[in-house]
Protein backbone atom coordinates (compact mmCIF):
# COMPACT_ATOMS: atom_id res chain seq x y z
CA UNK A 1 0.00 0.00 0.00
CA UNK A 2 2.87 2.37 0.89
CA UNK A 3 4.52 1.76 -2.52
CA UNK A 4 1.21 2.44 -4.28
CA UNK A 5 0.81 5.80 -2.50
CA UNK A 6 4.40 6.81 -3.27
CA UNK A 7 3.92 5.79 -6.91
CA UNK A 8 0.75 7.88 -7.22
CA UNK A 9 2.41 10.91 -5.60
CA UNK A 10 5.44 10.67 -7.90
CA UNK A 11 3.16 10.43 -10.92
CA UNK A 12 1.28 13.55 -9.84
CA UNK A 13 4.54 15.45 -9.36
CA UNK A 14 5.82 14.41 -12.81
CA UNK A 15 2.55 15.43 -14.47
CA UNK A 16 2.23 18.83 -12.80
CA UNK A 17 5.87 19.88 -12.40
CA UNK A 18 7.08 22.15 -15.19
CA UNK A 19 10.45 23.03 -13.71
CA UNK A 20 13.24 21.82 -15.93
CA UNK A 21 15.83 19.25 -14.96
CA UNK A 22 19.20 20.69 -15.96
CA UNK A 23 22.73 19.36 -16.15
CA UNK A 24 24.77 22.02 -14.38
CA UNK A 25 28.02 20.46 -15.68
CA UNK A 26 27.46 21.48 -19.28
CA UNK A 27 27.43 24.73 -21.22
CA UNK A 28 23.97 26.25 -21.43
CA UNK A 29 22.72 27.05 -24.94
CA UNK A 30 20.29 29.76 -23.75
CA UNK A 31 22.02 31.47 -20.80
CA UNK A 32 20.15 34.22 -18.98
CA UNK A 33 22.63 36.84 -20.21
CA UNK A 34 21.47 36.23 -23.79
CA UNK A 35 18.06 37.71 -22.93
CA UNK A 36 16.69 41.05 -21.79
CA UNK A 37 13.71 40.26 -19.60
CA UNK A 38 10.94 42.85 -19.39
CA UNK A 39 8.38 43.13 -16.62
CA UNK A 40 5.52 43.09 -19.13
CA UNK A 41 5.78 39.37 -19.90
CA UNK A 42 8.08 39.63 -22.90
CA UNK A 43 11.75 38.91 -23.45
CA UNK A 44 14.22 40.17 -26.04
CA UNK A 45 16.60 37.54 -27.43
CA UNK A 46 19.85 39.33 -28.26
CA UNK A 47 21.11 36.44 -30.39
CA UNK A 48 18.10 36.08 -32.69
CA UNK A 49 16.94 39.70 -32.46
CA UNK A 50 13.39 38.60 -31.63
CA UNK A 51 10.91 39.46 -28.90
CA UNK A 52 9.11 36.46 -27.38
CA UNK A 53 6.06 36.17 -25.21
CA UNK A 54 7.32 34.52 -22.03
CA UNK A 55 4.09 32.57 -21.52
CA UNK A 56 2.53 29.99 -23.78
CA UNK A 57 -0.85 30.95 -25.21
CA UNK A 58 -3.55 30.18 -22.68
CA UNK A 59 -1.33 31.15 -19.76
CA UNK A 60 -1.53 34.54 -18.06
CA UNK A 61 1.44 36.73 -17.13
CA UNK A 62 0.86 37.68 -13.49
CA UNK A 63 3.25 38.38 -10.60
CA UNK A 64 6.33 37.71 -12.77
CA UNK A 65 5.15 34.21 -13.68
CA UNK A 66 3.16 32.31 -16.27
CA UNK A 67 -0.01 31.09 -14.61
CA UNK A 68 -2.61 28.58 -15.74
CA UNK A 69 -2.50 25.95 -18.43
CA UNK A 70 -1.26 26.39 -21.97
CA UNK A 71 -3.99 26.02 -24.57
CA UNK A 72 -3.63 23.87 -27.67
CA UNK A 73 -4.65 24.74 -31.20
CA UNK A 74 -4.56 23.30 -34.70
CA UNK A 75 -1.85 24.44 -37.07
CA UNK A 76 -4.32 26.33 -39.27
CA UNK A 77 -5.97 27.94 -36.24
CA UNK A 78 -2.63 29.02 -34.84
CA UNK A 79 -2.14 31.54 -37.67
CA UNK A 80 -5.49 33.21 -36.99
CA UNK A 81 -4.76 33.33 -33.27
CA UNK A 82 -1.36 34.93 -33.90
CA UNK A 83 -2.88 37.55 -36.21
CA UNK A 84 -5.52 38.51 -33.65
CA UNK A 85 -3.19 38.44 -30.63
CA UNK A 86 -2.81 41.85 -29.01
CA UNK A 87 -0.55 41.05 -26.03
CA UNK A 88 0.78 44.27 -24.44
CA UNK A 89 -1.14 46.27 -27.05
CA UNK A 90 1.12 44.93 -29.80
CA UNK A 91 -0.50 43.57 -32.92
CA UNK A 92 2.48 42.17 -34.83
CA UNK A 93 2.78 38.81 -33.06
CA UNK A 94 3.27 35.77 -35.25
CA UNK A 95 3.95 32.06 -35.16
CA UNK A 96 7.72 31.43 -35.17
CA UNK A 97 9.31 29.31 -37.88
CA UNK A 98 11.11 26.09 -36.93
CA UNK A 99 14.55 27.73 -36.80
CA UNK A 100 13.33 30.56 -34.55
CA UNK A 101 11.47 28.30 -32.12
CA UNK A 102 14.32 25.82 -32.05
CA UNK A 103 16.68 28.66 -31.10
CA UNK A 104 15.17 28.86 -27.59
CA UNK A 105 15.63 25.15 -26.83
CA UNK A 106 17.94 24.68 -23.85
CA UNK A 107 19.96 21.50 -24.48
CA UNK A 108 21.29 21.35 -20.93
CA UNK A 109 17.72 20.86 -19.65
CA UNK A 110 14.84 18.50 -20.22
CA UNK A 111 11.27 18.14 -18.97
CA UNK A 112 11.08 20.83 -20.43
CA UNK A 113 14.11 21.74 -22.58
CA UNK A 114 13.88 25.47 -21.95
CA UNK A 115 15.45 28.13 -19.77
CA UNK A 116 12.84 28.19 -16.99
CA UNK A 117 13.99 31.63 -15.79
CA UNK A 118 13.26 33.15 -19.19
CA UNK A 119 10.22 31.02 -20.07
CA UNK A 120 8.65 29.98 -16.74
CA UNK A 121 6.12 27.15 -16.47
CA UNK A 122 6.59 25.94 -20.03
CA UNK A 123 4.77 22.62 -20.36
CA UNK A 124 6.35 19.47 -21.75
CA UNK A 125 4.53 19.74 -25.05
CA UNK A 126 4.86 20.05 -28.79
CA UNK A 127 4.87 23.69 -29.92
CA UNK A 128 3.67 24.58 -33.41
CA UNK A 129 5.71 26.58 -35.91
CA UNK A 130 4.84 28.36 -39.14
CA UNK A 131 7.07 25.95 -41.08
CA UNK A 132 5.24 23.48 -43.25
CA UNK A 133 6.72 20.16 -44.27
CA UNK A 134 7.89 20.46 -47.87
CA UNK A 135 7.64 16.70 -48.46
CA UNK A 136 4.00 16.33 -47.42
CA UNK A 137 1.59 19.26 -47.25
CA UNK A 138 -0.52 17.49 -44.59
CA UNK A 139 2.32 17.99 -42.09
CA UNK A 140 4.10 20.89 -40.43
CA UNK A 141 7.10 21.25 -38.12
CA UNK A 142 6.95 21.60 -34.38
CA UNK A 143 9.35 21.55 -31.45
CA UNK A 144 8.80 19.09 -28.63
CA UNK A 145 9.99 20.89 -25.51
CA UNK A 146 10.02 17.70 -23.46
CA UNK A 147 13.51 16.94 -24.80
CA UNK A 148 13.97 19.75 -27.37
CA UNK A 149 13.65 17.77 -30.58
CA UNK A 150 12.00 18.81 -33.84
CA UNK A 151 8.82 16.93 -34.69
CA UNK A 152 6.73 16.49 -37.78
CA UNK A 153 3.11 17.11 -36.77
CA UNK A 154 -0.13 16.61 -38.65
CA UNK A 155 -1.62 19.98 -39.48
CA UNK A 156 -5.01 19.04 -38.02
CA UNK A 157 -3.51 17.89 -34.71
CA UNK A 158 -3.23 20.44 -31.94
CA UNK A 159 -0.17 21.83 -30.21
CA UNK A 160 0.91 24.60 -27.89
CA UNK A 161 1.90 28.04 -29.14
CA UNK A 162 4.53 30.61 -28.15
CA UNK A 163 4.36 33.83 -30.17
CA UNK A 164 7.21 36.01 -31.37
CA UNK A 165 7.66 39.35 -33.09
CA UNK A 166 10.41 40.94 -35.11
CA UNK A 167 12.79 43.69 -34.02
CA UNK A 168 14.72 46.04 -36.27
CA UNK A 169 18.24 47.02 -35.25
CA UNK A 170 19.80 50.11 -36.72
CA UNK A 171 23.32 48.92 -37.68
CA UNK A 172 25.01 52.34 -37.58
CA UNK A 173 23.91 53.24 -34.08
CA UNK A 174 23.27 49.80 -32.59
CA UNK A 175 20.00 51.17 -31.21
CA UNK A 176 17.21 48.66 -30.91
CA UNK A 177 13.99 49.83 -32.51
CA UNK A 178 10.94 47.66 -32.03
CA UNK A 179 8.51 47.30 -34.89
CA UNK A 180 5.74 48.85 -32.78
CA UNK A 181 6.02 51.12 -29.76
CA UNK A 182 7.48 48.78 -27.16
CA UNK A 183 6.96 49.53 -23.51
CA UNK A 184 8.73 47.94 -20.60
Amino acid sequence: MYNLIISILLTLVLITDTSAECNENTIFTTPNIRFTIFENGTVYDKKSNLVWQRCSLGQTWLNANCNGDASTHSWEGAFDIALSNNFNNQSNWRLPNIKELHSIVEYACYLPSVNAVVFPNTPNAIYLTSSHNTYNDRYAWGVNFTFGNDEVVRRYNSGSIRLVRDVITTPSSGVITFTNDFTN
